[in-house]
């Protein structure tokens, strides 16, 4: 089965499981810099959708999420900040959100009306964008 499945003229993702209740947005506006709140805000969301899962990398390591500390040693996530927007950054591994394999998440970031984003590429950096908090 092909990564995307054709539904009438819309393309839909088969998600894994864990983030099969996510919901997609399309040209979110995101904030250009977070402050402490905003911090705390995300490293929330990603606590709760990461918890207690087994992550496995493309390099066939498994990664238990107990902690933040956790999630940040599984996908690195250094803060970065520019005149479109402010995140934190997947620089570790590839992880993807599909059951194909095709669309990999690569930041996390925080629209302006303060929803936390996944943001996942294809490999022709096509993007797509979940609420995650």
């Amino acid at each position: 089965m092909n990564a995307k499945t054709k539904k009438g003229s819309v393309f839909i993702m088969n998600l894994k499981s864990m983030f099969k209740n996510l919901v997609e947005i399309e040209n979110p506006k995101f904030k250009t810099e977070w402050d402490d709140k905003d911090f705390q805000k995300v490293n929330r969301a990603l606590i709760k959708l990461f918890y207690l899962k087994s992550l496995m990398n493309h390099r066939g390591n498994i990664k238990k999420i107990y902690e933040l500390k956790d999630i940040e040693s599984f996908f690195g996530l250094p803060y970065t900040s520019s005149s479109s927007y402010a995140m934190i950054g997947n620089t570790n591994t590839i992880f993807s959100v599909d059951n194909e394999g095709l669309y990999n998440i690569e930041l996390f970031a925080i629209t302006e009306d303060d929803k936390i984003i996944l943001e996942v590429w294809d490999n022709e950096e096509n993007e797509k964008y979940f609420i995650i908090g």
